[in-house]
């Protein structure tokens, strides 16, 4: 079917007012955002300090990335639990135990896939540096654009729901990038534009908050923010890929 932005996003809006469970797991990865963001690591202080402090703040630099390391864990995994919460709650299904089970027993190949999409789009990468590196010819600027910027958006289209198959679906990581790769075919754009409408969403909320009276703590502002959008986005692209997954006969309410 044929993607809509508007009513997608409104869907999504709808499955989080059916079941607003799946504002928890929004709640913690705000949370371990503005962890991260708290312990980030200054290595400047490492470089400047005398000898004498230099292991004691390596050792606190350790200890801070050791928590960043198990934040971005913990928020990938509550980014599982509100996808596939968002999905079940398409099937009348909210239980968030039953979703945080189902994206622990998936964790691992549901990382992967990711973690091969971000490659896929990075090829361009690869392309523009094998010349640089193998035959001592620099590319042109130009050449980065249409090697690095151009396939990387493309790539990152097309395989969106590859990690949403693998977690929803069940299924072996390639046979999931092929079906992501054909069910976006025909939406490229529509998909491209909601990705954009979303980011948009996200930017605009932080600019409005910069307006809001000295009275509103930063630290809430920005907690609120974000565990509004990661459910909202979460459910928005569950509804999209309900979409443009069903057959045309098919009529999809989420």
């Amino acid at each position: 079917m044929k993607l809509r932005i508007g009513k997608t996003l409104s869907a999504g809006a709808r499955i989080l007012k059916e079941n607003p469970v799946i504002f928890i797991p929004g709640a913690a990865i705000s949370t371990l955002t503005l962890i991260i963001n708290h312990y980030a690591i200054d290595y400047y202080q490492l470089q400047e300090a005398s000898t004498e402090l230099s292991e004691l703040i390596s050792l606190q630099l350790n200890y801070q990335g050791f928590i960043r390391v198990v934040s971005f864990i913990l928020i990938a995994f509550f980014s599982l639990v509100a996808i596939r919460l968002a999905y079940n709650t398409t099937r009348g299904e909210y239980s968030l135990s039953l979703s945080a089970k189902i994206a622990a027993k998936r964790f691992i190949p549901v990382m992967v896939a990711v973690i091969l999409w971000f490659l896929s789009i990075f090829i361009g990468v690869i392309l523009y540096f094998i010349p640089w590196i193998f035959f001592d010819f620099r590319p042109s600027p130009l050449w980065f654009i249409f090697l690095i910027i151009f396939p990387g958006i493309f790539f990152a289209v097309k395989l969106y729901f590859w990690h949403y198959i693998v977690l929803i679906e069940d299924e072996k990581f390639f046979s999931s990038m092929s079906k992501s790769w054909s069910i976006v075919k025909g939406n490229w754009w529509r998909l491209s534009g909601l990705m954009v409408t979303l980011i948009l969403i996200y930017i605009v909320s932080f600019i409005i908050s910069a307006f809001l009276p000295e009275f509103f703590p930063e630290n809430i502002t920005n907690f609120l923010i974000m565990t509004f959008y990661y459910p909202l986005s979460s459910a928005t692209y569950v509804s999209a890929y309900k979409t443009i997954k069903a057959k045309p006969e098919e009529d999809n309410q989420y």
